[in-house]
C-alpha cells in the first residue's frame, strides 16, 4: 500500500512539475510576446515619424530648401555660405535665409521632442554639419548600411530611459545634390540615416496592465488545475486506501474463515479423536471392570458348593475382596479425573508429620505389592535427616498421589527396588521423590504419560493392565496443591517423579495415630435407623452391626424414614442420599425441623465435595462415601454413640 501510495505521488509531483513548466513558459512567452508587441508598436510608430520626416525633406529638396525669416532662434546656416541666394531681402526689405532639407529637419525634431518626446536625428558618415556627427549605436547602423543591411533597430538607454531607436539610410536624390554635391556624393549613393527614438514609457502602462493581465489569468489557471490536481490525487489516494482497507478486510476475513475452517477442521479431527479414544476408553473400562467382575462372580459361584469347606470360603472370600478393590480402584480413577476436570476436589490441610507419612505409605506399599503380587520388589525408605518434619498440606490427597506413583512403579518394575522418600526443605517446600528400577520412559513419551488414557491404544496386545488414568491423576491432584511434577526416565533405567509441594497455610487439623487392636463395639439400649432402598445394601449395614448389640429398623424411602425418625427414639440414622420417592438431603431437612439432635450420617454413592457440602448443609453430622468399610463406619457411630 505504501509502495503504490509512494508511486502515485510521484506521479502527481511530475505532473505538477510539468504543469508549472508547461504555464510558466506560457508566462514567459506572453510576457515576452507583450514586450515584443511594445517594440512593434514602438517601431511602427518610429517608421511613420520617419516616413513623414522624409517627406518634409523630400519636399524641402524639391524646392532648394525654404526661405524664412531670420529670428533669434533661426539664424543663417553657416554651413551653407558657398550658396550665393542664402540670404535674401524681400521688397519690403524683410531678410530671409535659406532653411536646406537637413536644417528643416532638425528644427522640426527639436520641436517633435519638446512636445512628443520622440527624438529625430539625420546623421552621416561624413556630416555637413558637425553637431550631426552620428553617435556610436548610429555609426553602428550607418556601417551596416553600407553593407547592405535596409533598417536597424534596438531598445537603447537614453537620458536614463527606454528608447525604441530605429534608423533607416538616406539616398542620394537630384534634390540633394544642390548642398551636397560638394561632398563628392552620386544619385543613389547613401547619404546617411534618419534616426528616429520613440519613448518606451509611452507603451509601458499598457505592457504592464497586458503583463498583469497575462500573469492574473495564468495564476488563476495554475491554482485551477493544481486544485483539481490536488483533488484528483486525494480522491485516487482515498479510494487506494479504501480499496486497501477492503482488501485487508477481505484477507482479514478470507484468514479469519480460514483460522475458523481450521478451528472447525481440528474440533472435528479432536472430537472425531476424543470419539475414538471415548470408544477405545470405554472398551478398556470394559475390560478392566468384566476382568474383576468374571473372578468375583466366578468364585461367589463356588461358594455355596463349598460352605463346607473354611479353607476354600476363606481363599474365594480374598479373591472377591481383591477383585472388589481393583473395581472400587477403576470408579474411584474415574471419579477423581471427573473432580479433577470440574475442578472440584476438596482440600482439607492438615499438619503432617514425615515419618508418620512414611509408615502409612510403606503399609500402602505393601498392599499394593500384594495385589499386583510383586513380593520380590524391594520398598526403600529414604526418610529427611532434616529436623523440621512436620509440614501443612492435604494428607489424603498426598497418600493419594504417592499410591499412584507406587502403583505405576511396581506396573512398570519386574525386578529391582523402589525407593520413597519425603523431605521438608529450607524453603518450606515438601519434595516426594519416587524411584524404580523398571522398564523406564523413552524422552519422546516423557509428556505422553500424564495425558489421560496414555495406555488405551495398546489394543489387545496389551503387556500392561490398567485404566491409563494414574499419571494424569497425578498430575491433575499435584496442580490442586499448587505443586510441580517432575520426571527423570531413561529406557531401560527406571524412572525418577519429583513431587514439590508448598506449605498450604490453612486451619490445621493434628490426626491421630492410633494401631491398637480390633475393638468390640457395644452400642446395647441404642437405635440405628438405616435408611436404604437397596435391600443387599440394607442387609449388609444390618450385618456390620449385628454384633455391637444395636437395634436397627430398616426404611426403604424417605417418606418411611421421616415417619420413623419423628415417632420414636433414633439415635443414628444411616441415610441414602439417592431414594426412590423423597432423597435424603428433603429427607433430612424434614427430620431435622422437629429433631436436631439426632446423629445423621450421609452414606451415598455420590463423591463430589459439592455432594459432600449439599449433605452438611442439609443437617446431616457425617458424610459417608459408598462403598462403606465396615471399620470406618463402626468408628464414625461409636464416636457419636460412646465418644
Amino acid at each position: 500500500m505504501g509502495k503504490e501510495i509512494r508511486y502515485i505521488t510521484n506521479f502527481f509531483i511530475l505532473i505538477i512539475v510539468t504543469i508549472t513548466l508547461l504555464i510558466g513558459s506560457s508566462l514567459a512567452w506572453n510576457i515576452h510576446k507583450e514586450n515584443q508587441t511594445a517594440y512593434e508598436l514602438a517601431k511602427v510608430e518610429a517608421l511613420g515619424s520617419y516616413n513623414k520626416d522624409l517627406v518634409f525633406r523630400r519636399w524641402a529638396s524639391m524646392h532648394g530648401g525654404v526661405y524664412v525669416p531670420i529670428t533669434d532662434s533661426i539664424q543663417p546656416n553657416p554651413h551653407l555660405n558657398f550658396l550665393e541666394e542664402q540670404n535674401v531681402t524681400t521688397t519690403t526689405g524683410k531678410k530671409l535665409t535659406l532653411v536646406n532639407p537637413a536644417y528643416m529637419a532638425r528644427l522640426v525634431f527639436q520641436i517633435g521632442e519638446k512636445q512628443y518626446g520622440q527624438k529625430g536625428h539625420i546623421t552621416s558618415l561624413n556630416p555637413i554639419r558637425p553637431e550631426n556627427k552620428a553617435d556610436e549605436w548610429e555609426t553602428k547602423a550607418l556601417q551596416l548600411f553600407e553593407e547592405g543591411k535596409t533598417e536597424f533597430s534596438s531598445i537603447e538607454q537614453l537620458d536614463n530611459e527606454n528608447y525604441l531607436r530605429l534608423m533607416l539610410p538616406m539616398h542620394v536624390e537630384n534634390s540633394c545634390l544642390k548642398c551636397h554635391a560638394h561632398q563628392g556624393y552620386k544619385l543613389g549613393d547613401i547619404r546617411g540615416g534618419i534616426s528616429v527614438s520613440i519613448p518606451m514609457s509611452n507603451y509601458k502602462p499598457i505592457v504592464q496592465a497586458n503583463i498583469k493581465s497575462v500573469i492574473i489569468t495564468h495564476l488563476i489557471s495554475y491554482l485551477v488545475v493544481l486544485f483539481f490536481s490536488a483533488l484528483g490525487y486525494r480522491r485516487i489516494v482515498i479510494e487506494m486506501k479504501n480499496r486497501n482497507r477492503a482488501q485487508k478486510i477481505i484477507l482479514k476475513n478470507e484468514a479469519i474463515l480460514q483460522q475458523r475452517n481450521n478451528d472447525l477442521l481440528m474440533a472435528k479431527e479432536q472430537a472425531v479423536e476424543s470419539d475414538r479414544l471415548k470408544s477405545v476408553f470405554l472398551q478398556n473400562m470394559s475390560h478392566e471392570i468384566r476382568t474383576p467382575m468374571n473372578a468375583i462372580m466366578g468364585f461367589a459361584s463356588f461358594l455355596p458348593d463349598s460352605f463346607n469347606d473354611k479353607e476354600c470360603i476363606e481363599e474365594y472370600s480374598n479373591i472377591i475382596m481383591q477383585r472388589c478393590d481393583d473395581l472400587l480402584a477403576i470408579i474411584n480413577d474415574i471419579l477423581d479425573i471427573s473432580k479433577i476436570e470440574t475442578k472440584q476436589i476438596p482440600l482439607n490441610f492438615e499438619e503432617c508429620n514425615t515419618d508418620v507419612l512414611l509408615l502409612e505409605i510403606q503399609a500402602l506399599f505393601t498392599e499394593e505389592q500384594k495385589r499386583q503380587d510383586k513380593e520380590n520388589i524391594k520398598l526403600i525408605i529414604t526418610n529427611s535427616t532434616s529436623k523440621n518434619k512436620t509440614f501443612t498440606t492435604d494428607k489424603e490427597i498426598v497418600k493419594q498421589i504417592i499410591t499412584n506413583l507406587i502403583s505405576n512403579a511396581l506396573k512398570f518394575t519386574n525386578q529391582g527396588q523402589i525407593k520413597i522418600g519425603i523431605t521438608v526443605n529450607d524453603f518450606k517446600s515438601v519434595i516426594v521423590q519416587v524411584s524404580d528400577t523398571g522398564i523406564g520412559i523413552p524422552a519422546t513419551e516423557h509428556k505422553k504419560i500424564f495425558e489421560r488414557f496414555a495406555q488405551v491404544e495398546q489394543g489387545t496386545n496389551r503387556v500392561y493392565n490398567g485404566t491409563g488414568l494414574g499419571l494424569s491423576i497425578v498430575e491433575g491432584l499435584t496442580n490442586a496443591l499448587s505443586g510441580t511434577i517432575h520426571l527423570e526416565s531413561e529406557l531401560g533405567k527406571g524412572s525418577t517423579f519429583t513431587i514439590t509441594l508448598p506449605q498450604n497455610q490453612a486451619p490445621v487439623y493434628k490426626t491421630s495415630n492410633s494401631n491398637g487392636a480390633k475393638p468390640d463395639y457395644n452400642f446395647s439400649g441404642k437405635t440405628i435407623l438405616i435408611v436404604e432402598d437397596d435391600i443387599p445394601n440394607a442387609q449388609y449395614l444390618k450385618e456390620v452391626f449385628k454384633k455391637t448389640s444395636v437395634k436397627t429398623i430398616h426404611a426403604a424411602n424417605g417418606t418411611d424414614a421421616i415417619r420413623i425418625a419423628l415417632s420414636q427414639p433414633i439415635d443414628v440414622i444411616l441415610m441414602d442420599i439417592r431414594l426412590p420417592d423423597i432423597n435424603g438431603y428433603d429427607a433430612t431437612l424434614k427430620i431435622r425441623e422437629k429433631n436436631k439432635n439426632v446423629v445423621i450420617i450421609a452414606q451415598t454413592a455420590y463423591t463430589s465435595g459439592q455432594d459432600r457440602k449439599y449433605a452438611i448443609d442439609s443437617g446431616c453430622n457425617e458424610y459417608l462415601s459408598k462403598p462403606v468399610k465396615a471399620k470406618t463406619l463402626l468408628e464414625l457411630v461409636n464416636k457419636y454413640l460412646n465418644g
